[in-house]
């Protein structure tokens, strides 16, 4: 097993399952542990980088990344695309400033969240907002949300109509609504997967973790990357590679209670560097 691309890995390592407002370390100490265990680059989570950050906040998360020669794989700031915003223009402005966030600390993609029919207007706008300064927007294989199924990413791609929005393919989010991952089932996205995620869960109907999907509740337990019985490893970056993407492989693993931020990065590093 031979990953075809880079390595990043996402913030969410210093999250548990479900809190994503109390990391285990500071930007810093995730960023040296990055850099000593082997990764190219680091997803920056809100935590890391705010949506309302100043330019001097943002300057500093550049100054962390070129400091240890890293780069930033992609942004999830403020997501933008929100239906219960009153204001369109202020929410449109909040995207403008999303799009210069992600260029100062020199990330060229953006992570954003679509709800609605009314968000795919919002989309383009930003897309156009976004490729003046060459930056491509991504919308996550995600549960609960127009984007569960291959099918369903392929018809979203085609109605936004935009070069620089594609796909983040998440394989657990795909097996939770019913999907497969492999070569045959990613052929359909081919050309426009801009990012990938490795996360790892077993599908369990008495699990300890629930995941709502637009069928139905559905039951997981976590796993750690590379843990057997979940996610494929193989046959997911025989997929990929099936496609001919080339860009970040990022880890997408939360933190487990009693395990340290370093021991787990370390770990999931070896499983992502196998063949």
């Amino acid at each position: 097993m031979r990953p075809p691309m880079k390595r990043s890995i996402s913030g969410r390592i210093a999250e548990l399952e479900n809190i994503h407002d109390a990391p285990a370390v500071t930007f810093e100490t995730l960023a040296d542990i990055a850099v000593d265990t082997g990764y190219d680059a680091l997803e920056l989570r809100p935590w890391q980088l705010a949506f309302d950050a100043t330019d001097e906040e943002a300057s500093s998360v550049r100054a962390v990344l070129d400091t240890r020669g890293l780069r930033a794989s992609m942004v999830a700031l403020s997501g933008c695309f929100q239906p219960d915003r009153a204001d369109l223009d202020a929410a449109q402005r909040a995207f403008a400033r999303d799009v210069e966030m992600a260029d100062r600390v020199g990330a060229e993609l953006i992570r954003v969240t679509v709800n609605t029919e009314e968000d795919i207007a919002w989309v383009r706008r930003g897309a156009d907002e976004a490729a003046e300064r060459g930056i491509r927007l991504v919308h996550e294989t995600h549960t609960n949300s127009p984007f569960e199924t291959v099918a369903q990413c392929v018809d979203m791609v085609c109605r936004i109509d935009r070069d620089n929005f594609g796909i983040l393919v998440d394989p657990v989010n795909l097996v939770l609504c019913g999907e497969g991952y492999g070569p045959d089932d990613l052929a359909p996205l081919a050309g426009r997967v801009f990012n990938v995620y490795v996360q790892n869960i077993r599908l369990n109907e008495k699990g300890s973790l629930p995941a709502p999907t637009r069928s139905g509740t559905v039951r997981y337990d976590r796993l750690v990357i590379g843990d057997a019985g979940g996610i494929d490893l193989e046959l997911y970056f025989a997929a990929l590679r099936s496609i001919g993407y080339d860009g970040y492989v990022t880890s997408h693993q939360p933190l487990l209670p009693d395990v340290t931020v370093r021991d787990l990065a370390q770990r999931v590093f070896r499983e992502l560097s196998h063949g």
